[in-house]
């Protein structure tokens, strides 16, 4: 018997779905869904394995990454068979699959295919003190390149296995859908801007493009500063995490909002995860408006675990990258300063010249300082005797920076 109870109204477009609710139990699932899981969990084991023995052969470690744009796609569509084909999945599959098909003809134009190819991170990352033993890389090879990654990309299809579920096949398709998809959308076209935008630039940087003048300030200091990343230090970044934090809206159109009301309610339905005691929050903070997570019982919707946990990863692999890039290109720490590392800035701020520019500023400056402390030497008047007293004071103790220059 249905737990619900659905009711046609006009709304935007025609057509609104008012739904009433309630709280999905373990009995609303059937064994087709457990068999989903684990059907695309046989199919991520076999990925690991994969990426770890081609690892071992080939001593290169960007095979994940050969398949991080492909991967997801699978699962989707595990899903969706499981899921009858209904129209939630095959829409959810079908924004997957361009995703995956922009996302990876993206890597392939940058020679990420080619035999031999490694992300150049991994090589700085294997002179760490905890990492350059043969046996820290291979623990390390295996636990994080190969085992978590693959892992996470498992779990940020879980929308799509959600779905697949009979318990959100009843509820047809709403304007949460609609919300969902319009947003999967914005942050894929985006990302694809941003990507388009980094390419033709490092094109050009090293030959292989007309040089535009807009940008001979960027191709001196060697890393992109306009456009989108006028705006954000990485905007593909941004859109990739959001991608995927669209899709969540997806369980939120297919009853992934009904909250338990209890602890024991909670615990005893497999897609709610309990809280560390770190992370529970009082019941009067804003937390409990949010969908999905729920002060009362201080749990939190395993759907949600993938893109949090991707958002993680960006946290640090962003970091990691801007400290090998700031390292190579001296301006990169005034453009660390200005522009924000990953949420894009709606009116982008005014960025530096270049370092010969920078320097012409810094001397004008000093020029324009000892020009107003003589003008306050020389002030007449009732005043004349404390600015005099205040100009000896401040010459005396600049000699010491005269001699350091």
């Amino acid at each position: 018997e249905s737990h619900i109870l659905l009711r046609r109204k006009s709304f935007m477009f025609g057509i609104r779905w008012k739904q009433k609710s309630s709280f999905p139990t373990n009995a609303d699932f059937s064994l087709a869904e457990n068999e989903a899981i684990l059907a695309a969990s046989k199919l991520c084991l076999i990925f690991i394995v994969y990426s770890f023995l081609a690892s071992l052969k080939t001593k290169t470690y960007s095979h994940v990454d050969r398949l991080w744009s492909l991967t997801p796609i699978f699962y989707s569509f595990v899903f969706t068979y499981y899921g009858k084909f209904n129209s939630r999945n095959v829409l959810m599959s079908a924004l997957i699959f361009i995703w995956g098909v922009r996302l990876t003809r993206n890597f392939a134009r940058k020679g990420g295919y080619n035999r031999g190819e490694e992300d150049y991170r991994w090589a700085v990352l294997r002179e760490k003190k905890i990492l350059n033993s043969k046996f820290g890389w291979l623990l390390f090879n295996f636990s994080f390149i190969c085992f978590y990654q693959h892992a996470l990309l498992f779990l940020i299809t879980a929308p799509c296995a959600w779905a697949a579920t009979p318990y959100a096949q009843k509820i047809p398709l709403n304007e949460y859908d609609l919300y969902a998809t319009l947003l999967f959308l914005f942050f894929f076209n985006l990302e694809r801007v941003a990507d388009n935008q980094q390419w033709r630039f490092q094109q050009a940087k090293y030959g292989k493009a007309k040089r535009e003048a807009k940008y001979e300030t960027d191709y001196q200091n060697g890393f992109l500063s306009k456009g989108l990343f006028a705006r954000s230090r990485h905007p593909n970044f941004f859109s990739e995490q959001m991608i995927w934090w669209s899709l969540c809206v997806f369980v939120l159109a297919s009853g992934g909002s009904a909250l338990p009301q209890s602890c024991s309610e909670a615990k005893e339905n497999w897609y709610w995860l309990r809280l560390p005691k770190t992370l529970r929050c009082c019941g009067s903070c804003f937390f409990v408006s949010i969908p999905g997570l729920k002060c009362g019982c201080e749990a939190l919707h395993a759907c949600y675990v993938g893109a949090a946990l991707l958002s993680l990863l960006f946290q640090g692999s962003t970091a990691f990258t801007e400290q090998i890039t700031a390292g190579k290109y001296p301006t990169y720490k005034e453009y660390q300063k200005k522009v924000n590392r990953l949420f894009p800035a709606l009116r982008p701020p005014s960025f530096f010249l270049s370092a010969e520019n920078a320097a012409t500023r810094i001397q004008h400056a000093w020029k324009k300082k000892k020009k107003s402390n003589a003008a306050t030497t020389s002030t007449p008047g009732k005043f004349k005797k404390a600015f005099l007293s205040f100009g000896r004071k401040s010459s005396s103790n600049n000699t010491p920076a005269k001699k350091s220059e």
